[in-house]
């Protein structure tokens, strides 16, 4: 492995609201959504080096860090900051909103690694700029128009109508077609008359999608063009804080999927790996696959991943395609992670499974991109999963609370580690205190198979914003 030449630590912050800071720009979320960026503040860590600088609400307590310790994680510099307080709402402020905590005061820092380039880490950031390597980019620099478009849901399905056609006439049949990409809409009516026009074509539901939403919210599920007037209501609110929607056809999703890269210095892209997540049947995040990510599928499922002559690069090479394209309309200067996500359906005409390859672009971390930080922690024979799940889905299970949840989750799947005590071989991490959560938890969970799994994690829903 290259030694890394540094000028400093990187700075990590988990900001998981930058998809909608991107559409409304600096606002104040609800407690309950604030309480996702404290409880997962750690996040970043499993994505860090050990002499890197991870930003959180809480200290986390010394019997965690030594519990992560064992399981062969890396423990970076915990600092505790709130970037952000004092500088919601009114725009970015000239210095540092939270004040700035000692531990950093005159650091030299090497990069500035928010979850995503936003509003929000803008705001929250730029006052460090004095502490970056001379010529690192300013964070103030690092957010513009042709960025906040990468966000935006419209953005994907106008990129993903201007290929489909080539996409599918090089590739095969096993691509979606033109009717299924969605369809930009600025004003309710250009909605409704999109609506009317699907469901006339043969549409059984359809999906409302904000052009700025995250982990799968911001969205509306239905079964008839009319609108009742809640939901009249609900799409005139999405285009005042939005702008603009994406319509639709909701389709028979079989298999979730995320291509995961990242843009070097030099502003080539590199695509990393293709992950497989888990979401809820209205299409919200659950988790993500570490490994074994085909463990149980359906064989028609397996052939369509590896192609019908069994070829395990099929997808990764549609994919580095589908990178190549997008390079070609990335800004110049960007730089850092982003993800595609795509999902496999069957088609409601034939019954043939199809890939749609692009739902969304992510211009920033993703929890795909979590998971192939953990790949390397894990035994590759063994199947794991990494999760968030939110407190009341736990207490809803029969569990007193969050700790009482994790202990038994512990006895149940004890923490077993290679000879060597560098791989988990079998067991539960919690990646985040569940002793503290006050409404997520995060955790990798390890077994010889997707059964042992699911024996100690039924019936949890998941993340939502």
């Amino acid at each position: 492995m290259a030694i890394r030449e540094l000028d400093g630590p990187n700075l990590y912050w988990f900001n998981p609201l930058c998809d909608l800071a991107a559409g409304r720009g600096l606002f104040e979320p609800r407690m309950a959504v604030r309480a996702l960026g404290d409880d997962l503040a750690i996040v970043p860590a499993l994505l860090a080096a050990a002499d890197d600088i991870v930003v959180v609400a809480e200290r986390p307590g010394a019997p965690f860090l030594q519990m992560l310790q064992a399981a062969g994680l890396c423990v970076p510099e915990f600092i505790v900051w709130d970037p952000l307080i004092g500088g919601l709402p009114g725009g970015l402020p000239g210095g540092l909103p939270g004040g700035l905590p000692g531990e950093l005061a005159a650091r030299k820092l090497n990069d500035l690694r928010p979850w995503g380039w936003a509003p929000d880490s803008v705001a929250a950031l730029t006052g460090l700029a004095g502490q970056l390597p001379d010529g690192a980019a300013d964070p103030s620099k690092r957010w513009h128009e042709a960025r906040r478009q990468l966000y935006a849901k419209t953005w994907s399905a106008a990129w993903l109508a201007e290929i489909i056609g080539d996409l599918k006439a090089t590739e095969g049949d096993w691509i979606c077609g033109v009717e299924v990409v969605g369809t930009s809409c600025d004003t309710e009516l250009d909605a409704t008359q999109a609506l009317t026009a699907g469901f006339a074509a043969g549409w059984t539901k359809a999906v409302i999608k904000a052009a700025f939403g995250a982990a799968g919210g911001q969205q509306m599920i239905l079964p008839a063009a009319d609108l009742a007037p809640y939901q009249q209501h609900w799409l005139r609110r999405i285009l005042r804080e939005a702008g603009r929607v994406v319509i639709e056809p909701w389709l028979d999703r079989q298999l979730d999927l995320s291509a995961q890269y990242e843009v070097d210095d030099s502003g080539s892209l590199r695509l990393l790996g293709v992950t497989r997540f888990l979401t809820d049947v209205r299409g919200r995040f659950q988790g993500v696959f570490v490994h074994n990510m085909a463990g149980d599928l359906t064989e028609e499922l397996k052939r369509f991943l590896h192609g019908d002559d069994g070829d395990d690069q099929h997808l990764m090479r549609l994919f580095a395609r589908i990178g190549a394209s997008l390079q070609a309309r990335l800004p110049a200067d960007f730089r850092g992670p982003l993800g595609i996500d795509a999902f496999i359906f069957r088609d409601a005409a034939d019954g043939e499974l199809r890939l749609k390859p692009i739902v969304e672009v992510n211009p920033r971390f993703t929890m795909g991109r979590v998971a192939l930080a953990l790949a390397r922690r894990v035994v590759a024979t063994r199947t794991a999963i990494w999760r968030v799940v939110r407190s009341k889905d736990v207490i809803a299970t029969g569990h007193r609370d969050i700790a009482s949840w994790a202990s038994s989750l512990r006895q149940q799947m004890p923490l077993e580690m290679t000879p060597d005590g560098r791989q988990i071989s079998r067991g539960v991490v919690f990646t985040n205190e569940p002793e503290r959560a006050r409404s997520f938890v995060s955790l990798l969970v390890v077994g010889d198979d997707l059964a042992a799994i699911d024996a100690v994690t039924p019936h949890l829903e998941g993340l939502t914003c």
